[in-house]
């Protein structure tokens, strides 16, 4: 009988062992959810570092997961899913307007309940999106491209986009390319301003022919270094690498063209696939928080796209829109519609502008 209760209690005390082992890896008391992982494909660069400490950070942090990362930029991110379609390595991606819509019209998105979400309450309305039980992006916040010009260079700054063409520029203008979020967006404006129009994109290529640039940038990054440099003097940015530069000391003043900015978004997105679809949901409701959304727009200048989000006045002066403007102020491309012409009028612009 002896041996008999001794077996009895070595069975029950692994039992307790093998009970407590199960909850290393699934959700504790605390609400960590430890063991788990989530990789993500998110920006580089400054956006990169802003999502990493304002969002990623603390993500892990409060819940115990390990998030893997993969830095690039909008178009690299849809090319890693565009190779893992259906079976993805990557949970969550972040891209911008224009390659956003891309994805999500080649099925490589996995769509979501956004009202389901804790902080879903007050966002600014996607108009993108009908049906937000079945949504297929939430945003990380807005940005726009707009003019700047180096006060100590440019005697007479741009008010407007064709103001761009001035004799007085010549060689010290640059612009987005293609490749760039806001690169045919800009050619539709400029085809507008000239007669034509996102049906009519000729008279936008002939007139960007007859530009004078430095050179065509293909990110906010290079950008940046030609501003940096001192090549270009004038010429398109986005508004929060721009006011980036002012911060450094560079003697660059940012303009809202009397046109209107460019606008687009920035979006989180739960990759087609993924077996963490659950985990992902969480990490997007966190991302939507006032404290996440809030670190974000003040290290970048981004919009939060969170209306709960009281902004410090350093920031408010820094948004896109400029200092007495609204979100109402914001333009933002038929991105849908010129994804239907992308390709077309990227090579077009390959053989008649660069060459």
């Amino acid at each position: 009988m002896r041996y008999k209760k001794c077996f009895l209690f070595f069975l029950v005390f692994c039992l307790l062992i093998l009970g407590a082992c199960g909850n290393n890896s699934g959700t504790s008391e605390s609400g960590k959810t430890s063991g788990q992982e989530l990789t993500l494909a998110i920006y580089g660069g400054s956006w990169g570092e802003a999502i990493i400490n304002n969002t990623i950070k603390p993500f892990e942090e409060k819940y115990g997961v390990k998030i893997n990362l993969i830095q690039g930029n909008s178009a690299s991110n849809l090319s890693k899913l565009e190779q893992s379609q259906g079976s993805s390595s990557i949970d969550i991606v972040t891209m911008d307007s224009g390659l956003s819509e891309l994805a999500i019209d080649k099925g490589l998105i996995e769509p979501f309940d956004l009202t389901s979400l804790e902080n879903y309450s007050n966002l600014i309305p996607d108009s993108a999106q009908d049906d937000l039980t079945n949504a297929t992006r939430a945003a990380l916040g807005y940005w726009g491209l707009v003019m700047v010009y180096n006060s100590e260079k440019i005697d007479n700054p741009p008010e407007s986009w064709l103001d761009l063409w001035n004799e007085e520029y010549n060689g010290v203008v640059t612009i987005p390319e293609p490749a760039t979020t806001s690169g045919l967006p800009f050619l539709v404006k400029i085809a507008e301003l000239n007669g034509g129009g996102i049906d009519n994109i000729t008279s936008g290529l002939e007139k960007v022919n007859e530009l004078n640039v430095v050179s065509y940038f293909d990110g906010a990054g290079s950008a940046s270094n030609l501003y940096q440099s001192g090549e270009a003097l004038v010429g398109a940015q986005y508004a929060g690498p721009s006011y980036t530069l002012k911060d450094d000391g560079l003697p660059i003043e940012v303009v809202v063209p009397k046109e209107g900015l460019l606008a687009a978004g920035s979006y989180w997105h739960i990759a087609k696939g993924t077996s963490n679809k659950e985990l992902a949901l969480k990490f997007i409701n966190e991302a939507l928080s006032i404290e996440a959304q809030k670190g974000i727009s003040e290290d970048i200048y981004i919009i939060p796209a969170n209306q709960d989000v009281e902004l410090s006045e350093s920031a408010l002066k820094r948004m896109p829109y400029g200092e007495n403007g609204s979100f109402e102020d914001m333009e933002f491309p038929d991105y849908q519609k010129i994804n239907e012409h992308r390709d077309e009028w990227t090579k077009r612009w390959k053989r008649e502008v660069e060459n």
